[in-house]
């Protein structure tokens, strides 16, 4: 059976690039002391979409560039886990 971050890469490959693996975006969020209901709103996102995303949900490449910018950190940064993201600038 397909893993979650497998289905969601299927479902965006044709799409856009996508990244895989751990994210930090939580740990930083929560550095940052801001709720994860009002980073997503800061992000333009819905606070069930950036849980995912904590929660190591595939991300389109250029929501999580968007993303990373925001947060003040590179997507290399935010997702260590991916060892293909250096491929896919």
């Amino acid at each position: 059976m397909a893993t979650r971050n497998q289905r969601d890469a299927k479902k965006n490959s044709l799409n856009a690039p996508v990244i895989h693996g751990k994210c930090l975006l939580a740990k930083v969020r929560e550095a940052l002391g801001v709720s994860q209901p009002e980073m997503a709103k800061r992000i333009g996102i819905s606070a069930s979409g950036l849980w995912k995303l904590e929660q190591g949900t595939a991300v389109k490449l250029s929501v999580a560039r968007k993303i990373a910018k925001h947060y003040g950190k590179t997507v290399e940064e935010l997702w260590p886990g991916d060892p293909e993201l250096k491929t896919k600038k």
